[in-house]
């Protein structure tokens, strides 16, 4: 005779099997790009100028140009700003944008890398004064 323990027991594995398929693409978050980049003030974070973003392929990476404008040269510094991106969710930059970076002369090259299938996009991002 089968226990009515045993059933439950049976009952939940074949739940928990069943449960195991695939996420619905809509629910996968797959964007690898940075959709917005802001250059920002080492002495004032209300001080910022936002990068502009061209996706087409120039040496094998996106371009992110940050023109300042002669009215807050005295604010931002491109050789000691902070960066700041949006990007995709599940997603994250390497090297990491932490600290202080300079983006005069040639820029610094980042890579945006996508955890969920392990995608990749790099940029090139330059200052301008």
């Amino acid at each position: 005779m089968v226990k009515p323990l045993h059933l439950l027991g049976l009952l939940a594995a074949v739940l928990c099997l069943a449960s195991c398929v695939e996420a619905d693409p809509e629910f996968v978050h797959t964007d690898n790009r940075i959709s917005a980049l802001y250059c920002v003030s080492a002495q004032s974070v209300n001080q910022s100028v936002a990068g502009v973003i061209y996706e087409n392929e120039e040496n094998g990476y996106g371009q992110i140009l940050v023109t300042v404008p002669s009215a807050q040269k005295k604010f931002i510094d491109i050789t000691h700003c902070k960066l700041r991106a949006e990007i995709g969710l599940d997603a994250f930059v390497v090297p990491p944008l932490t600290g202080y970076q300079d983006i005069s002369g040639d820029g610094i090259i980042v890579t945006v890398v996508q955890k969920s299938n392990r995608t990749t996009r790099s940029y090139r991002i330059r200052g301008v004064n």
